[in-house]
């Protein structure tokens, strides 16, 4: 929970050329490139209802979602959102009036309630299932690789795409053995393909649409002859199929934008692009679907991930992976983990329930990825199923959790999942048989875990070769052992199938829609072959209608019509139902039939991606023509309608033309803030810093020779020998590159792979063998390139496989590869040949011997940088310049230069601290701010960057069209956005010169941006500001802590007590044991704890009773951040709490925290630092409570650790607050003396050395106390005008000298103990005290001594006037004041600068 990373996205300029300085491409404008460069598979929709043109553009606050928009998802793996624009402007926002007086910084506009969360509209997306497709099988071949070196020119053959070792194993002896040769050439001949400049290569031409394997309508390059298609109504063109092509590689063409609208309602915009987690090749979007609620989309990407996007702002909220964890299948069900083949995830389906969301994603088997030793039985068509349930919270954290996994031998295609009672949905699959089947899967309050399983090690799918695995053959697991495995099982249960019928088509199924009628099920099914619509009936199915032209898609609408989409028209079916004579009825018995009509059919061409609305209207992606990409909205006429034709609305249009930029940004390395090399599309590497891009400042270093290609990838490398840094990149033909971390000067070049260079690995250790000391460059199709480093010379190729390569493994000479599709592939690396394949249990065994080195290439590194860059893998135009800020390591790294001179701080880390804030602030909102910032706190606003927002591993860019819309994005991202800008000031702020400055800004930023952004504000969210508390560094806390004051404050007592009631039911007191922990339970904790302390009258006795035991609760918890968050609390609201609970008890646990501490759990959450400062305050406003707290305590206590504990308390509070403990002096050190007792040796030795430490604080802090160590006496005087004398070798009270009647200033020993000084400035008044021994005292001890005058009399007086130098405060008096014995009986007093000798 604690120690999360701060991280903030920003997007720096794209543009090379410095002189396009603020007119060069923006982060907006690179973000409408990259969509409309950008390749949709996938759309989802909502909010497109019938009424749409009645409903009015609503204000974009935190609490609903948009009432329409759009995701598209792209075959990048990255998903763009469309939003209606709101409060547009066509210029930007004129400056407001800001006063500059601290104490007008109160917030005027004022949100909605946040638990008034709206729910809108269907779901548009219920049936934008993707249709599936068999991939084709790539064919064996080779080809020979270019290679051109600066050092040396190698000969070698380089084997392309992939080879089947199983089909052809005798075939590979001496495949790496570098035959035949290859023609030197010079570096600049031909190592890329040439071309001319500023003309376009068309990469993409606009084919016609069909069916893809994402199962989205979507382009395909050729296009067949129209077939006929046959039934009752009419005739219509018949979709074309799919044929395999491949395109070549072209340089891009850096193009300028225009934004093209309607101007009507409906208007779409583009408000952000977000790239989840893991994207990139292989990583594509294959399903969108919104939630019922509208607002959340689930996205399902080919690799299988999950990712749950909001619909406000496009972030990523929570996801999940496919393949973690994995779970046992449930009991009955098919165990997917036996079939070792590639899974494709192609289908989503969301089942809502009563508080969570079931979320059911379907992968079908590769075949092409089966082994060819394969029994036939899996050869055939499968389906993964993954179960997970998704619960939104209201502490912005939603639940994504994934319950059941299992496999179904049947069509992916082919299943469908309906609602079934709270806690379950009823799946229906068709099997290999054509037969319908039904599941009822029933979600579990918790898993039954299985007792392990003793397994011998699988044998199965291993060649019969050497093993060169002999040195290990001493450790391998022999024949009679066993492995015990651990099972994770999920929380579901699988009912028996139950058959509903055979299914009337004949091939393999693409995809089955159905939907819930009074009477069962009617369902649309269609193969390659047709479409046939049935109806469940107690004897099976029924055949309904069918046509011999399978769609693209289909989708009900609701029970009895139904759309079908076909490449360039798109229908609307009606089915009715009627008796034997032909007259619609109601009623459905064995003399009715259902009958099919055609009730419109419209043409759409230029269609890429689409999907029906709930009201049976298309909302759609086209290219209507070259660099154009449109989303349009088709709205059909609805039944009773006089309009018969459709209606065409453009939501959205963006168009790409060549401009005359010679160059962008096509990838980046950060090798440090002040080192950032970037990579250009003309292939040239410019080597920056922050400062610089953020001020398009030309670059530091630039390349000595361009790759003819754009920079694709970028890696850092350091050869182990001579220590010197090189950088290693890719181009987009397949070469690699070697260049001068220092002088960016190429080393060496070669041309070796098809796809692009993906991942670099470097080989350090004894465990990798003969490769120590190389380079594994991994091309994005699996080949691997293996390259001396010392020497720079290439050695040879491993061809990659049908399937992604996923880890790679070194042990000595043995190199083992794993595949996507659960096999493994052993090579010997110093015979350069292939050994064996295996399945990857039999590599997970080999490697769990040990000895072995691993890389796991998808997984994302685990990046500890200040500034890193996105996946390289990905080639958007406005992805290429993102960095990953990790803030919390920046404020450390620049918290030492802030605030130094410039002779003791270098220049550039504060130039980059200055730098990260310009970023970081809106500029245009206000001409006063900015001028501060320019002018006094010396900081250059930044040009062409954005501020994105990173997630759950993702990152997500924001469309900004003017400076207020920045903070019209999401409370989330406002949220984010303000506590950085916050952050980062209060750094600044350590510059005492500019710290009144810096005060004024935070107070702009944390108070007044509601009244200059007006309508359509975000107000930064309170949830995500108590989660940045509970997660994040100490740097975030109080910026977050004023934050969320200041948001609660725009709240009225009736939204406050609203919000309180929302969260009182999430407070850890009133959940299980298993849920006490979470996030959920601690953030309930802050915003509840915090309301109750700035508005506690507001709340119910019984809330602030919830309250009050839960801190308690967290008091006692072990873990730091929930001790850390009760301390606060209680610091701050301890008025409140202590009608609740028992103060003393709660002090007393505090004061334990405050000393028990050990030093070795010093960390950011230093829970004893927490304590100690909360024991300061509290002894600050109620410090009689917290004096007799201590003072009953150390005469009390039984336990001698614990009264030593005390005393360390209180010479704590000494130390800290001399004033607030001066009155209780006399009461403290009286318990402190008590605890002396010789009498209880045991307790006298266990706290000797504390008392002896608070009495020395004591003397040296407080004038009116003195001790006098040959006597042990110790005298301490109050603020009545009394000293108390005390005998420390008795542990008691001797007596007490009344001579002062007003406060005693400071009293004092002579040097033989047997006088005492003391003095009262209020009476300017010195008595002498004899204090010694005498004759009397034997007769009547613990009586005063006798001074030689009347009872109670001092042995002398003295009177002096000093004027006003006497008029001392007490915190005064502790430094002014001051007693030195200059003789045996001659004092001086020292009152400021008057100096006073007395004799005694």
């Amino acid at each position: 929970m604690e120690g999360q990373q701060a991280i903030i996205p920003i997007a720096l300029p794209v543009l090379r050329d410095q002189n396009a300085k603020g007119s060069g491409l923006g982060t907006t404008k690179a973000i409408e490139l990259s969509f409309a460069s950008g390749k949709p598979c996938a759309l989802a929709t909502w909010g497109f209802t019938p009424q749409l043109e009645d409903i009015p553009s609503p204000p974009h606050n935190q609490q609903t979602a948009p009432l329409r928009g759009a995701f598209i998802g792209c075959e990048d793996g990255s998903v763009y959102l469309l939003h209606p624009k709101l409060g547009v402007k066509t210029d930007l926002i004129s400056p407001a009036q800001f006063n500059f007086e601290l104490t007008d910084t109160l917030l005027h506009t004022r949100p909605s309630t946040p638990s008034g969360i709206s729910h809108l509209g269907r779901n548009s997306s219920a049936f934008s299932s993707q249709s599936s497709l068999r991939s084709a099988t790539i064919p064996f071949h080779l080809s020979r690789s270019r290679i051109v070196s600066g050092v040396t020119a190698e000969a070698v053959e380089a084997p392309k795409n992939y080879v089947d070792f199983e089909e052809e194993q005798e075939k590979l002896k001496g495949l790496l053995k570098h035959k035949g040769p290859v023609k030197e050439r010079h570096f600049m001949d031909g190592v890329l393909p040439t071309f001319e400049k500023n003309i376009s290569i068309d990469k993409h031409p606009v084919p016609p649409l069909t069916i893809t394997s994402t199962g989205i309508l979507s382009r395909k390059p050729t296009k067949r002859k129209s077939e006929n298609r046959v039934h009752s109504s009419t005739h219509s063109r018949a979709p074309s199929h799919p044929v395999n092509s491949t395109s070549t590689l072209a340089s891009p063409v850096v193009t300028s934008l225009q934004l093209h609208t309607c101007g009507d309602i409906h208007s779409l915009y583009l408000r952000s692009h977000t790239f989840p987690s893991r994207f990139g090749p292989g990583k594509a979007i294959s399903q969108l679907l919104v939630d019922e609620s509208q607002l959340y989309v689930v996205c399902l990407q080919k690799n299988g991930d999950i990712s749950i996007l909001s619909t406000t702002d496009g972030s990523c909220r929570t996801s999940a992976r496919s393949d973690s964890p994995v779970l046992v299948p449930p009991s009955g069900t098919v165990d997917h983990r036996t079939l070792h083949c590639a899974w494709t995830w192609k289908f989503l389906h969301l089942v809502k329930a009563q508080n969570r969301t079931f979320i059911i994603s379907l992968a079908a088997s590769d075949s092409v990825s089966f082994r060819r030793d394969s029994l036939e039985s899996d050869l055939q068509d499968h389906t993964r199923i993954s179960v997970y349930t998704f619960t939104p919270e209201s502490s912005d954290e939603p639940k994504l959790e994934k319950v059941g996994e299992w496999r179904v031998d049947g069509y992916a295609g082919g299943v469908s999942c309906h609602k079934n009672g709270d806690d379950s949905f009823i799946l229906v699959y068709v099997d290999l048989l054509q037969r319908m089947m039904s599941h009822t899967v029933r979600l579990v309050t918790t898993a039954v875990p299985r007792p392990p399983l003793s397994r011998r090690p699988s044998r199965s799918g291993v060649i019969s070769l050497p093993n060169p695995f002999k040195v290990l053959r001493a450790t391998h697991l022999g024949a009679s052992e066993t492995v015990e495995i651990t099972e994770l099982v999920g929380r579901v249960e699988v009912d028996a199938q139950v058959e509903l019928g055979v299914v009337p088509v004949e091939g393999t199924i693409i995809a089955n829609r159905t939907v819930l009628t009074k009477d069962g099920r009617r369902g649309i099914i269609w193969t390659e072959s047709g479409l046939t619509v049935v109806q469940t009936q107690s004897d099976g199915l029924r055949e309904i209608w069918s046509t011999t032209a399978p769609p693209v898609d289909a989708g009900w609408i609701d029970q009895s019509s139904f759309m079908l989409a076909y490449p360039e028209n798109y229908e609307l079916h009606t089915l009715t139902t009627v008796d034997a004579d032909g007259i619609p009825t109601s009623g459905d018995t064995q003399t009715t039939s259902v009958t099919c009509n055609l009730t419109r059919s419209t043409s759409v061409p230029g269609t890429e991606a689409a999907i029906f609305t709930s009201a049976g209207d298309l909302v759609s992606t086209n290219t209507p023509g070259p660099s154009l990409r449109s989303v349009n909205l088709t709205i059909f006429p609805k039944p009773g309608e006089i309009e018969s034709s459709p209606r065409y609305h453009t939501l959205c249009e963006i168009s790409a033309s060549i401009d005359t930029i010679e160059a962008h940004a096509s990838a980046s390395l950060v090798l440090d803030i002040d080192s950032i090399v970037i990579g250009y599309s003309d292939g040239y590497l410019h080597r920056t810093s922050l400062s610089r891009l953020c001020s398009s400042s030309p670059a530091e270093i630039i390349s000595d020779v361009p790759l003819r290609g754009f920079i694709t990838t970028l890696f850092p490398v350091e050869n182990e020998r001579t220590k010197e840094s090189l950088i290693v990149g890719g181009a987009d033909d397949g070469s690699i590159a070697f260049w001068s971390a220092e002088t960016l000067k190429i080393c060496a070049c070669w041309t070796l792979f098809n796809t692009p260079l993906a991942h670099v690995i470097r080989t350090m250790g004894d465990a990798v063998g003969r490769l120590k000391g190389s380079l594994l460059c991994v091309a994005q199709d699996g080949t691997i390139a293996i390259v001396d480093i010392d020497c720079l010379q290439f050695m040879y190729l491993i061809p990659t496989s049908v399937t992604p390569l996923v880890r790679v493994c070194i042990g000595g000479d043995n190199l083992l590869l794993i595949y996507g599709d659960r096999h493994a592939r052993l090579w010997d690396v110093k015979t350069q040949e292939f050994w064996r394949a295996m399945t990857v249990d039999k590599a997970g065994e080999l490697v769990g011997q040990g000895g072995w080195a691993e890389w796991h290439l998808d997984r994302p590194p685990n990046n500890s940088l200040v500034l890193s860059g996105l996946d390289t893998s990905l080639h958007t135009l406005d992805s290429a310049t993102v960095f990953q800020l990790n803030l919390a390591v920046f404020l450390v790294r620049s918290r030492p230069s802030i605030g130094q001179s410039t002779t003791q701080a270098p220049e550039s880390e504060k130039g980059n601290f200055r730098s990260v804030l310009s970023i970081l602030l809106t500029w245009g909102l206000n001409e006063g701010i900015d001028e501060i910032c320019k002018g006094r706190l010396n900081i250059i606003p930044s040009v062409d960057v954005g501020v994105g927002h990173s997630r759950s591993g993702s990152t997500s860019l924001y469309a900004g069209y003017y400076p207020a819309g920045e903070w019209r994005v999401s409370p989330e991202q406002s949220a984010s956005r303000a506590l950085a800008i916050l952050a980062c000031l209060q750094i600044l702020s350590r510059d005492v010169e500019l710290n009144q400055d810096v005060e004024v800004v935070s107070a702009f930023y944390a108070a007044s941006l509601g009244d200059l952004v007006g309508e359509g504000y975000c107000s930064p969210s309170l949830s995500s500001l108590a989660i940045a508390w509970v997660s994040y560094p100490d740097e975030f806390r109080e910026p977050a802590k004023l934050l969320f004051n200041a948001g609660l404050a725009r709240f009225t007592d009736q939204e406050i007590a609203g919000l309180a009631e929302l969260w009182q039911h999430r407070l850890p007191c009133l959940q299980p044991d298993v849920e006490k922990p979470s996030l959920t339970s601690v953030v309930a904790t802050f915003i509840c704890g915090s309301i109750a302390v700035e508005k506690y009258s507001l709340l119910s006795p019984s809330c602030l009773t919830d309250i009050s035991k839960s801190i308690s609760m967290y008091l006692h918890d072990d873990r730091p951040i929930c001790r850390i968050l009760a301390i606060d609390l209680c610091s701050r609201g301890f008025d409140t709490w202590q009608s609740y609970v028992d103060v003393m008890e709660l002090l007393r646990f505090l004061f334990s925290l405050a000393t028990h501490t050990k030093k070795d759990g010093i960390t950011t959450l230093n829970v004893g630092v927490a304590a100690r400062s909360a024991v300061l305050q509290i002894a600050s406003n109620h410090t009689p409570l917290v004096m007799t707290t201590l003072s009953m305590d150390i005469l009390h206590v039984t336990d001698a650790q614990q009264r030593k504990s005390l005393m360390q308390m209180l010479a704590f509070l000494i130390r800290k607050r001399p004033l607030v403990i001066q009155p209780h002096l006399p009461r403290l050190i009286e318990a402190v003396v008590k605890s002396l007792d010789p009498n209880s040796s045991g307790n006298r030795e266990a706290t000797i050395d504390a008392a002896t430490e608070i009495l020395v604080y004591v003397v040296q802090t407080f004038p009116t106390v003195d001790f006098h160590m040959n006597t042990q006496r110790l005298a301490v005087g109050t603020s009545e005008g009394a000293i108390i004398m005390f005998d420390l070798k008795t542990a008691t009270r001797l007596y007490v000298l009344e001579g002062h009647k007003q406060r005693l200033a400071a009293c004092s020993f002579s040097p033989d103990g047997r006088r005492l000084v003391t003095v009262s400035l209020d009476e300017n008044t010195v008595l002498v005290w004899k204090v010694g021994s005498s004759f009397s005292s034997f007769f009547n001890p613990g009586a005063p001594p006798r001074q030689g005058h009347g009872d109670g009399e001092p042995f002398k007086t003295w009177e002096f006037n000093v004027g006003d130098a006497a008029k001392l405060t007490p915190a005064e008096t502790l430094v002014e004041l001051k007693t030195e014995w200059v003789g045996e009986r001659s004092v001086k007093l020292m009152i400021r600068d008057v100096t006073m000798t007395f004799s005694t």
